[in-house]
């Protein structure tokens, strides 16, 4: 029984070997890695530019909003509230869409596991 074991092992040893898919496999994989890894760095830059765009684009739209608060009329023939309203619609839909994509909603609520009945 004991001798049956080991030759059971043997032969799964056998097949647990790990054939490369072409020669050059790991130099490939390697290369791919070097660029994988400049590629995040650059992103990385990036990503703090559109930081920094998205906080300056935040000031300068609260800062529009409080200019049109100010004015007496409207201007080029719409009304001072329609303005407001607008700018402000838009101001909050382009603010949610960036946040967004600093700081995914899925992330925050998780994702929602399907549950099957037919279990």
């Amino acid at each position: 029984m004991e001798k049956d074991q080991h030759k059971l092992v043997s032969e799964l040893m056998q097949h647990s070997k790990l054939t490369m898919p072409f020669s050059d496999f790991e130099d490939t994989l390697m290369k791919r890695i070097e660029v994988e890894s400049k590629l995040q760095t650059v992103l990385q830059k990036d990503r703090k530019w559109a930081l920094f765009f998205f906080v300056t684009g935040t000031f300068l739209g609260l800062v529009l909003n409080a200019i049109l608060e100010n004015i007496q009329s409207g201007i080029v023939g719409i009304s001072k509230t329609s303005l407001q309203l607008g700018f402000q619609m838009m101001f909050v839909l382009l603010f949610l869409i960036q946040l967004e994509k600093f700081f995914p909603f899925q992330h925050w609520f998780g994702k929602r596991n399907k549950v099957s009945i037919r279990e």
